[in-house]
């Protein structure tokens, strides 16, 4: 069973299970159409789950750090 595409990921080469980034992050090389670029997009998308950046969470600022912040106390 192929996985199917999901709709809330954004279809670019760089999240296809077809293609391979390059070193320089501007190029990928697909399995069904050679050197491509990396924002680029063609019919046979599908989305490569494992390939996908989590969204770090936002540090708060220094000035919301107090020493409660990192006491461990209860």
């Amino acid at each position: 069973m192929r996985n199917q595409p999901i709709e809330e990921i954004e279809r670019i080469c760089t999240y296809c299970e077809h293609a391979t980034l390059l070193a320089g992050e501007t190029a990928c090389v697909c399995d069904k159409r050679g050197v491509v670029r990396a924002d680029g997009c063609c019919r046979r998308f599908r989305a490569d789950l494992l390939k996908l950046r989590p969204h770090l969470p936002r540090l708060p600022e220094e000035s919301d750090w107090t020493m409660d912040t990192f006491s461990i106390e209860p």
